[in-house]
């Protein structure tokens, strides 16, 4: 299993801590957010069980300074500099749920993005449900199965925990309440959040190129492992490329023919004004 980045979150009734001038760095402390929550992981058909909630806590507290967390997560085009906004520590088994310690960072308070410490007090402090936390991990998966068939992810490396909009395995939010987690097998959830749209479909490129940038290889070599893992995603790609230049062809024809006739159109008048 590669790097993979997990939407992750809560509920008024669970309350909070949010200390503006609290934290092991003086600037904010956000205490007791869900960083991960047994049950279904939404739109990645892996189920997170109790092992992979005990091993996600003894992740973040094997190092003393914790792990980092940021602004969002990192894409293809753009790294994480700038958006490092704390460190998550103190974690915690609470139920069914993994809990942690946001220590903001001062120097959060200075980011390329604005102040991203007073944003994500305040809106810690006003409206949890409308953030989440995602685990950025590298894992394997477990031979057994989850209630539903789904496969079981098991944890070998912790990177990160970052600040989302919607989070697939902490669905009420940043400081979520397990109302839904540990479900029977075809028991329906409860929330009053809208259901999460699907995920959009992983393409060939975007495969590729994450896979050169989190495993530091070439990316020839990243198009002939993602060609050779999943020949389907491949083919469908040769597939959308050779369309892509039968409509690039039939642009240029297409321009072409209405150059042609602007041309002619601009002859013709001028004929007549002579």
């Amino acid at each position: 299993m590669s790097r993979t980045m997990f939407r992750l979150g809560t509920t008024a009734s669970h309350k909070l801590s949010v200390k503006p001038k609290g934290g092991k760095f003086g600037a904010g402390l956000i205490a007791g957010v869900s960083i991960c929550t047994e049950g279904e992981a939404l739109g990645h058909d892996l189920y997170l069980d109790g092992v992979f909630l005990q091993q996600v806590a003894q992740a973040v507290n094997a190092k003393g300074n914790g792990i980092k967390s940021r602004w969002g997560h990192p894409s293809i085009l753009q790294d994480g500099i700038g958006t490092v906004v704390g460190r998550v520590m103190n974690a915690r088994l609470s139920g069914s749920q993994v809990r942690a310690d946001v220590h903001l960072l001062e120097a959060a308070k200075k980011s390329p993005k604005g102040d991203l410490v007073s944003y994500l007090l305040g809106l810690a402090d006003e409206d949890p449900e409308a953030l989440g936390m995602s685990i950025v991990f590298e894992g394997t998966e477990a031979d057994e199965r989850g209630p539903d068939g789904q496969r079981l992810a098991r944890l070998e490396k912790l990177w990160a925990c970052d600040f989302v909009d919607e989070a697939a395995a902490n669905p009420g939010g940043l400081f979520d309440v397990p109302a839904f987690s540990s479900r029977p097998t075809g028991a329906t959830r409860s929330s009053s959040r809208p259901a999460a749209a699907p995920p959009v479909p992983e393409s060939f490129m975007t495969r590729a190129y994450r896979l050169a940038k989190y495993k530091s290889i070439p990316l020839a070599t990243a198009f002939s492992t993602v060609a050779a893992e999943s020949p389907q995603l491949y083919a469908d790609h040769l597939e959308n490329s050779r369309r892509v230049a039968e409509l690039a062809a039939e642009k240029r024809q297409l321009e072409s023919e209405r150059d042609g006739l602007i041309r002619r159109l601009a002859n013709r008048k001028n004929r007549r004004t002579r």
